[in-house]
């Protein structure tokens, strides 16, 4: 096995396993899942032509929402926007607006290291996030053309 690794993906869940897949479609490039997760339950509700069921690209419902998220839903109701469950592919009237920059070729590298030789112990993991300068006048900059682009 190698020591180091061009990506690491932390979490072999559907979207991990599709970056990982997408990142490995270079054979110049070495990428590491790593997954120590459970087993998933099957939790999927829904099965139509817009949600799948079963398969990498299945729709299920959110297992662990953030406690914010009730609150910004619960707010919306009150104030007569009607809770609707399944936001996929319907054309929902009304007001909103998400505006993000991601950084898809990071310079900054992150490190995974085993912490002892129990594989049961968590690895140490430094993300590295915004290590290299670059990374983050990239993303301001990605932000400045959305924000121009949002008000015109």
């Amino acid at each position: 096995m190698q020591n180091t690794f061009d990506y690491v993906v932390i979490g072999g869940g559907s979207a991990g396993c599709v970056m990982a897949s997408r990142l490995s479609e270079d054979p110049k490039v070495s990428v590491c899942l790593l997954e120590a997760g459970k087993t998933d339950n099957n939790n999927e509700t829904l099965n139509d032509k817009y949600h799948g069921q079963g398969g990498p690209l299945n729709v299920a419902e959110v297992r662990d929402r953030s406690f914010l998220t009730d609150h910004f839903i619960d707010a919306c109701v009150e104030q007569g926007i009607p809770k609707n469950p399944d936001h996929n592919r319907k054309l929902h009237l009304g007001h909103g607006f998400s505006l993000h920059a991601t950084l898809l070729h990071p310079k900054s590298r992150g490190t995974v290291r085993l912490a002892s030789n129990n594989p049961k112990d968590a690895p140490l993991i430094d993300p590295g996030f915004l290590d290299e300068k670059d990374d983050m006048d990239v993303l301001v900059k990605g932000l400045q053309i959305a924000r121009r682009h949002r008000l015109s």
